[in-house]
């Protein structure tokens, strides 16, 4: 009974996306995911609401959403395999991608792999959110993606030979039949590696665990592909990984001060990921502008300057940043679109550059027609509005 609630119960949450409860709808239940859906959910009071943000045809059926779309299609399909026991790829015609690693390399809780094509089915956005930059020019391509579980403490002692089908090898490389007994957590890596009013100034997005409420240990899994990564070594990869999860524990310690209220740290570690996405070993130069992990690290970045209360210039040039990600990830018309923009809007007003405030709350009443169209976030776009463009007609 337990697993079929916590499979079937929603997250109520208010009009900016926070969660408040949970709450069992029976007839909600029978509605499907879909990773493009044609539906949204809403709560008010003790009512679940269905809005339809398409035209939905008679006898079609009506889909949702059950988990947050601004992620990979990779990382969905682990999401929903592990909560909701349903694989988003079963019904792909030609089954998963066949591709093996060309080199593996492991130690303690880090893995890394390179393939020579993707190995995992890819949306279109996929190929700008896994995108980076690499330091054998801008016109070579190259993918890494990012993955994070959870692992029981114990897991420390275990070892992991290092694998490789790699025809050929730098002399500084590990040997294919080494063994490293690292024995690392996800937070020793990275030491090693490195020597409020009613419309909330958010970006809607369901805010993140904190690290204090889950296990202290993550399994890191590196994979990377394509031509730049072409004559990648161990060492190269094995760096790589650490790298990467020194970037990812910083986030993680930043949302974790985000949550014990403590935005000069957040902000502090936040941007300090930042660097490290900025500055990535070779082969790899840099994360893309577009990367699914920069843009988790931005929303923390934002979310930390909002909560220091100002540095209104950084959040709304941050925010700026994000806008074509969402519009990468996230349907058409979608609630975090529409409360993103509003932030911005009312950020730009606080800095009083009118004109960008009227342009982006009248993009947010696009998008909350829709999905707030009876919601305070909803007056306060339009009095936001109403206020610039009058501040306008006065200075000219």
């Amino acid at each position: 009974m337990l697993a079929r609630c916590a499979c079937n119960n929603h997250t109520i949450c208010d009009d900016e996306l926070r969660p408040i409860g949970v709450g069992l709808f029976p007839t909600g239940a029978l509605i499907n995911h879909s990773c493009t859906p044609n539906a949204m959910q809403s709560f008010k009071q003790q009512q679940i609401i269905f809005t339809a943000l398409q035209p939905i045809a008679p006898g079609a059926e009506i889909s949702i959403s059950y988990i947050e779309l601004a992620a990979t299609r990779a990382e969905r399909r682990q999401q929903l395999l592990e909560q909701y026991f349903f694989d988003i790829d079963s019904d792909l015609q030609g089954g998963r991608p066949g591709a093996k690693p060309l080199l593996k390399c492991t130690a303690g809780h880090l893995c890394a792999e390179a393939y020579s094509s993707a190995p995992h089915h890819m949306d279109p956005a996929d190929h700008a959110l896994t995108g980076a930059h690499m330091t054998s020019g801008s016109a070579v391509d190259g993918h890494v993606i990012i993955f994070t579980r959870s692992a029981p403490t114990n897991a420390d002692e275990e070892s992991f030979p290092c694998s490789s089908t790699h025809d050929s090898h730098d002399d500084g490389a590990i040997g294919d039949s080494c063994e490293v007994r690292a024995g690392r957590s996800l937070q020793a890596a990275s030491d090693a590696a490195s020597a409020s009013s009613s419309l909330s100034l958010t970006s809607g997005r369901l805010p993140q665990a904190s690290s204090a409420q889950q296990p202290m240990h993550d399994l890191l899994h590196v994979q990377c592909w394509g031509a730049g990564f072409a004559g990648v070594d161990q060492q190269q990869l094995l760096a790589l990984a650490r790298h990467m999860a020194h970037m990812l524990s910083q986030h993680k310690a930043c949302l974790h001060s985000l949550s014990s209220q403590d935005p000069e740290r957040a902000k502090s570690l936040a941007l300090s990921a930042l660097q490290l996405a900025d500055h990535m070993p070779a082969p790899v130069k840099a994360l893309g502008s577009h990367h699914i992990w920069r843009m988790r690290i931005q929303e923390a970045l934002m979310r930390a300057c909002v909560g220091r209360g100002n540095d209104w210039p950084m959040v709304l040039s941050v925010g700026k940043k994000l806008v074509p990600v969402y519009e990468m990830v996230y349907p058409k018309v979608w609630p975090n679109k529409g409360l993103h923009f509003a932030m911005l809007a009312k950020v730009s007003a606080l800095l009083e550059c009118n004109q960008e405030a009227m342009n982006y709350a009248r993009q947010a009443l696009q998008q909350l027609q829709y999905t707030h169209s009876d919601s305070l976030v909803m007056e306060e776009v339009r009095q936001i509005m109403f206020e610039s463009g009058r501040n306008s007609e006065s200075i000219a």
